[in-house]
């Protein structure tokens, strides 16, 4: 997605030209360089060592002014500092500059961009919803955790399998919304137990949109499910490497040893 023209930012939209609202879940980037022309900024990674960044709600935007810079009122729920999420609920708002401000290093600023939240939730009957969390365990990573709510005569629940959140609520969406927080949290932090365990080298990136997969670059190593045990192949701009593979390790040394071939063939 390219961003927006710099002459057409401003308060009311992200980078991307998304909304941004009272009530709107965005991240606020610490150190986000202004947006000049189209050209995307420097200093809005999402992982990484050089991520840093707050995830949290806006609940006002230019009601504060500081040094003649109307900002935005975030409240935080989630810190990333060097690509390491922990909880930041219960802080004190935060008010970074609302985008479109002429920044004093050119261009304008920028740093505040809407987080795209899918419903996730599954309706398994008339009283019944769940949700999944990414996958959990490199070993068993078809099983992933559950939360449920259930809808009871006098509100709505966290079910048996439920841990997240708090006890009962008046609405569904109510019941969503305290979940999605601690639920955001603890996909940070699987994300970054996935990654530890995987044993790659740190510049190979995770993706769990579908699965567990690794990227760096053209080249990528996914993982499936065989007998409940897993198995991991390389792939590369080209197609799969061939052979499955135990771990994550021996799907990186085929794709070392089939780059390796192909430069040998190449000279």
């Amino acid at each position: 997605m390219n961003p927006m023209s710099q002459d057409r930012m401003h308060a009311r939209n992200d980078i991307h030209g998304r909304p941004i609202e009272i009530g709107t879940r965005v991240r606020s980037h610490d150190f986000a360089f202004g947006l000049k022309g189209r050209t995307a900024p420097m200093g809005m990674e999402r992982e990484g060592d050089m991520a840093s960044y707050v995830e949290g709600v806006v609940t006002a935007i230019g009601e504060v002014s500081i040094e003649g810079c109307p900002r935005y009122t975030i409240t935080p729920f989630i810190r990333v500092v060097r690509g390491r999420a922990e909880d930041a609920e219960g802080g004190h708002p935060i008010h970074p500059p609302v985008n479109g401000t002429p920044s004093t290093m050119g261009g304008v600023t920028c740093g505040v961009e809407v987080i795209e939240v899918a419903d996730g939730w599954e309706q398994l009957d008339d009283w019944t919803w769940y949700a999944t969390m990414p996958e959990t365990d490199l070993a068993h990573f078809w099983h992933p955790q559950t939360i449920r709510i259930s809808a009871e005569t006098d509100g709505f629940w966290l079910g048996e399998e439920g841990t997240l959140g708090e006890d009962r609520f008046e609405t569904l969406q109510d019941a969503k919304d305290s979940c999605y927080w601690a639920a955001a949290l603890a996909c940070h932090r699987q994300r970054d137990t996935l990654q530890t365990a995987s044993g790659l080298p740190e510049d190979w990136s995770i993706d769990l949109s579908d699965g567990i997969a690794f990227d760096h670059g053209e080249d990528q190593i996914t993982g499936c499910m065989s007998s409940d045990s897993p198995t991991w192949n390389a792939w590369t701009e080209k197609g799969q490497v061939p052979g499955d593979h135990p771990t994550l390790r021996d799907a990186l040394a085929a794709l070392e040893r089939w780059r390796t071939a192909q430069q040998r063939n190449a000279a």
